[in-house]
């Protein structure tokens, strides 16, 4: 659905799926698709001559989309077997089958985008990212101030080159999480006000953006009820508890606390209902709906699914529709005619921060992740010391030597110049620096001075440098300061 919305109609849909409920709505959203049904039972070398039929030239895209199944990843689960699972055994054999595709079409381009629960086992995350051939980073939908859905996203995006929000240009930002890079998704805000709701009201705290939804689970599979994970005990509010055993233990235990359940008309605390969460996860009002599909199916079905604010999102870097804001390094190699500090603060603009993932191994390995103890002593025949490997290069350090390869022949003189332009601002800007020394609580003096200088602390020239080199977080420095020293 994002895909299409994205690029338009498809040449080629090929889609995998079992569940009898999930194949009556592909059916009907996308009657082109071929079903193949279940992809353990499909043949790649089948796969790919579909693929040659359609693009027998070449010249079109792949885009590989998944999403292997998760409970036997999830860390709510308190004894989640990871890989070695019934239903988590599926997710190597499912990289094992896109790679039997890729090897069938080498000629072909090809983009991956696959999306799971933040694994329990961090090895599991860099098992699997070498096993796809692509980088894993965490995404939640809580970055648009409705529901929470933290989830694990391995892509071919190159996050080296990928830094801005397609949506709004702005430089992305980037947090770590469990150990792994976080993206932070720069995009507008669920809007909760025009949401079609038919009466119900969402919790205060939601509305006003205190707090968000938590992240939506599936129905127990039985009328008996799902347990409580043993990390929650204790910890369980006494009401969120009575509702959650009122209900059957229907779903999670936090589903039944105040924020996320919403209001009738007649105060009543209901939990949102199917066509509410389509909305939330971005998706089409009645997308789930059909005389077929239970509606217990319905909320099954939508707690599996992507987020398609996310997963558009994402598609968007992936595909480089982003906004035109990056800079280029400029051409030009002669002598600046404005100060040097001004041309060198021109002149980063042209390399924006690279932060983020890399391409780089999170860990050097003599020998990968391997499948099982078997395959784990045939990979040891090709095993080679960390040291023989090729080198990776972090990539904020691979912009520092891009620029000393461009400036190499004249790097003595940009820093003599700048040296000298700097020692020339803090004498300029010595009697606004004792100003504000001088303001500076008594008890804060002494962090600023040392025992050769009274002032040695020369934050005003600090902050003016920063300000030139457009330095967003600069401005928020002297309040920061100030509130520290308190």
């Amino acid at each position: 659905m994002v895909l299409q919305d994205l690029v338009g109609p498809l040449a080629l849909h090929v889609s995998w799926e079992c569940d009898p409920e999930c194949l009556i709505l592909l059916r009907r959203h996308f009657p082109h698709a071929h079903h193949r049904g279940d992809f353990l039972e499909d043949d790649p070398k089948a796969v790919a001559e579909l693929v040659r039929q359609t693009d027998p030239e070449g010249t079109m895209t792949i885009v590989q989309a998944s999403a292997p199944p998760c409970p036997d990843f999830s860390r709510i689960k308190d004894d989640a077997p990871g890989k070695e699972g019934a239903e988590g055994s599926k997710f190597p054999r499912y990289c094992s089958f896109a790679k039997a595709i890729r090897d069938e079409l080498p000629d072909h381009h090809f983009l991956q985008l696959c999306e799971n629960v933040i694994l329990s086992d961090q090895g599991e995350v860099e098992f699997f990212a070498q096993h796809l051939g692509v980088p894993a980073v965490i995404a939640d939908a809580i970055d648009y101030k409705a529901v929470s859905r933290p989830r694990l996203w391995w892509s071919s995006i190159d996050w080296t080159k990928s830094r801005h929000s397609p949506v709004t240009g702005a430089p992305l930002q980037w947090t770590k999480q469990h150990k792994l890079h976080r993206l932070h998704i720069d995009d507008w805000p669920t809007d909760l006000w025009h949401m079609e709701t038919e009466g119900l009201e969402f919790h205060e705290s939601i509305t006003s953006g205190r707090q968000t939804i938590p992240c939506f689970t599936t129905p127990a599979p039985t009328e008996a009820g799902r347990a409580a994970p043993r990390s929650m005990k204790g910890k369980l509010d006494p009401l969120a508890k009575s509702r959650w055993l009122s209900d059957g233990r229907c779903y999670a235990p936090w589903q039944y606390t105040n924020q996320a359940l919403m209001k009738t008309p007649t105060e009543t605390l209901v939990t949102p209902p199917a066509f509410v969460k389509e909305q939330l996860h971005h998706l089409p009002v009645g997308w789930t709906e059909d005389p077929n599909v239970p509606d217990r199916s319905r909320h099954r079905m939508i707690a599996n699914s992507w987020h398609a604010g996310v997963a558009r999102f994402l598609f968007m870097l992936m595909l480089g529709l982003v906004a035109k804001t990056e800079g280029t390094p400029s051409p030009h190699n002669h002598a600046p005619k404005m100060s040097t500090i001004q041309w060198m603060a021109n002149e980063t603009l042209c390399y924006p921060p690279s932060v983020g993932p890399g391409s780089w191994r999170s860990t050097p390995n003599c020998i990968p992740p391997a499948e099982g103890e078997l395959h784990h002593w045939h990979l040891t025949a090709t095993a080679r010391h960390p040291l023989q490997l090729e080198a990776q290069l972090e990539p904020g350090l691979s912009q520092v030597v891009d620029f000393w390869q461009k400036w190499s022949h004249d790097l003595d003189r940009i820093r003599q110049e700048i040296t000298a332009e700097v020692e020339m601002m803090v004498e300029e800007w010595t009697e606004p620096t004792l100003q504000w020394w001088r303001a500076l609580k008594p008890h804060v003096r002494p962090s600023t001075t040392t025992a050769s200088t009274i002032r040695s602390h020369r934050s005003p020239s600090l902050l003016t440098c920063f300000e030139r080199s457009s330095f967003q977080r600069s401005m928020h420095w002297p309040r920061n300061y100030t509130m520290a020293s308190k």
